[in-house]
């Protein structure tokens, strides 16, 4: 998404900002469960000036470049394909500039292109290489936010601990921590299935899928409680460990469309959560299938923390809040 649609942005971010680093201030980003980048929004400094570059694959905003300055704003529709700007100046009525492309959007760069090989020129005045090499950098320090790290890990074994089990871990127990996933999974966007499995021998003491679900779903809950016993931790902690530093690469090999359906079958990606006693002690395994963007471990860890008493403390994305 920011190969795509935000190198435009930084494009445009080059060209008005003054020279100099850009630092990310502030960030917010969503990533897939294959880990890529479907929305950000990061304020950025350069040299004492601040801006923000916002773009999304998975949800509708504005198409704009907006630039504020002392007395009114200039905002530029379809900063993509501009073709008009609107100059609102305090105090005055709105002015429109219309800009419209010769022939269409490519034309331009494609008659810029074949007079600098004709010239013989190595490098455009338009757009130098040097502004390609500013845009990319603008691109990575927003990347960089969506890289997690053993901060992250410890994030996850801190909130592993917080949501320990006090005392024995019943059946009714896991009638309530199942009713609670599947009433609070009704404010989502899709159904889920959901799993609670007794360990160490595997009893499902709870199972029951949305409408919307199917058998596949109960298998990729079943394949991430393997990741979750494999690992020790959440199938979430797993798969942000095999980023960092590529451990349990044999959780990833497992997870392969052949293993699909096998005994052999794992699935480290958020979503299986141990519930452990105040001793460490394994009782049980929520696992929680049907979401995306770390919803499955968001749902997981709302509903054992409701069953608990206790507060989750969820105010931004999954993964944007690792990335903190």
């Amino acid at each position: 998404m920011l190969l795509d649609c935000g190198i435009y942005c930084a494009s445009w971010l080059d060209d008005f900002l003054p020279a100099g680093e850009a630092q990310v201030t502030a960030f917010a980003g969503v990533a897939n469960d294959q880990g890529i980048d479907m929305y950000a929004s990061a304020t950025l400094e350069v040299a004492g000036l601040s801006a923000t570059l916002e773009c999304a694959f998975d949800r509708a905003k504005p198409r704009q470049a907006v630039l504020v300055g002392t007395r009114g704003r200039v905002v530029i529709e379809e900063l993509h394909r501009c073709q008009r700007a609107t100059v609102y100046a305090d105090g005055c009525e709105p002015r429109v500039i219309d800009a419209p492309y010769e022939v269409d959007d490519f034309y331009g760069e494609a008659l810029h292109f074949t007079k600098l090989v004709a010239a013989g020129a190595e490098e455009s005045d338009v757009m130098p290489l040097q502004a390609t090499v500013r845009c990319v950098r603008i691109v990575d320090a927003v990347k960089a936010r969506f890289s997690l790290g053993r901060d992250a890990l410890r994030a996850l074994e801190v909130q592993e601990g917080a949501l320990r089990w006090h005392g024995e871990f019943t059946s009714s127990d896991a009638l309530e921590l199942g009713n609670a996933v599947a009433r609070l999974s009704r404010e989502y966007d899709r159904g889920v299935t959901v799993r609670v499995v007794r360990e160490p021998d595997g009893l499902a003491m709870f199972e029951w899928a949305a409408d919307d679900k199917a058998p596949r779903n109960q298998e990729f809950a079943q394949g991430k409680r393997r990741a979750s016993l494999a690992c020790g931790h959440s199938s979430l902690w797993a798969d942000v460990a095999h980023e960092v530093d590529g451990s349990f690469q044999d959780l990833v090999d497992r997870s392969t469309p052949d293993k699909f359906g096998t005994p052999e079958f794992a699935c480290p990606v958020d979503g299986a959560f141990p519930i452990r006693d105040e001793r460490g002690a394994l009782l049980a395994t929520l696992c929680v299938s049907g979401l995306h963007e770390g919803l499955d471990h968001e749902l997981a860890v709302r509903a054992l923390a409701e069953a608990e008493g206790k507060e989750c403390g969820w105010d931004v994305p999954v993964y944007a809040w690792l990335a903190r």
